[in-house]
């Protein structure tokens, strides 16, 4: 019979009983014989979408309890093989307009697990009401949290960058000048050193990828197009880069 423990209910207020469902959430998806992931996810899934689609005003801490066993579901899934469906159901959630803090950061997380994991999944989804993709619903939220006055409530947006760079291969290339040109630049507004940390873990890990590339020009095989066009782009900002970390 579907089994389900769902935390995130009004008369919930405990974070100790939601970070234990959400650990027993991704052992449970973990679990590695046939027809588990499904189960656990087809239980879980339905009612944690309809919490996140229903959360309105006061009650997006409820959001932000159900997208964090979202993100313990997501943990536990297989490398690339979140499921079929699953970005169909999660995307309209994570890309709602949210106010609540807690309930963007989980939202994000929950997009940095997916870039990771399945990204081709979040890459086909289409937006009904736009016609836009999964890749740039999600380019507009990083830009949307590398702009915005609420820097505590966008901290884990480098984490998302960087699986972008990692997995979104040749898709990322048109927009990669304007996405490095935006951290360079909001490094100089941050109002505090941990924001500024959040756009310079990026634009490290391009420090390591230039550093990479350049060990393996001459070896075969080849670079990548994508991972050799973030390095050569990347040259075109370290020095605006070099004088920007001296400040840190």
């Amino acid at each position: 019979p579907p089994f389900f423990f769902f935390s995130a209910d009004t008369s919930c207020t405990d974070y100790a009983i939601q970070s234990t469902i959400s650990v027993i959430l991704t052992r449970l998806a973990e679990i590695p014989m046939p027809g588990i992931y499904e189960a656990v996810v087809g239980a879980a899934l339905p009612h944690l979408c309809q919490a996140i689609a229903n959360a309105q005003g006061d009650d997006f801490g409820i959001a932000g309890a159900a997208l964090e066993q979202v993100s313990a579901l997501l943990q536990g899934a297989p490398d690339g093989r979140l499921g079929d469906g699953i970005v169909n159901s999660l995307a309209p959630c994570l890309f709602r307009q949210m106010e609540d803090r807690n309930a963007i950061q989980w939202a994000i997380t929950c997009l940095a697990i997916i870039v990771r994991k399945d990204f081709k999944q979040l890459q086909n989804w289409k937006d009904p009401a736009t016609g836009q993709s999964g890749l740039e619903c999600t380019l507009q939220l990083v830009a949307k949290q590398l702009q915005t006055d609420d820097e505590p409530g966008s901290l884990y947006i480098g984490n998302l960058i960087i699986n972008l760079m990692s997995h979104a291969g040749d898709s990322l290339l048109p927009v990669l000048p304007q996405l490095l040109q935006a951290m360079t630049t909001r490094m100089t507004t941050a109002k505090t050193s941990t924001f500024m940390q959040v756009c310079r873990k990026p634009l490290l890990w391009t420090d390591y990828l230039t550093d990479h590339c350049n060990h393996r020009a001459s070896l075969p095989p080849s670079p990548s197009s994508s991972t050799t066009a973030i390095a050569i782009l990347w040259s075109s900002y370290s020095r605006a880069w070099t004088s920007i970390a001296a400040l840190v």
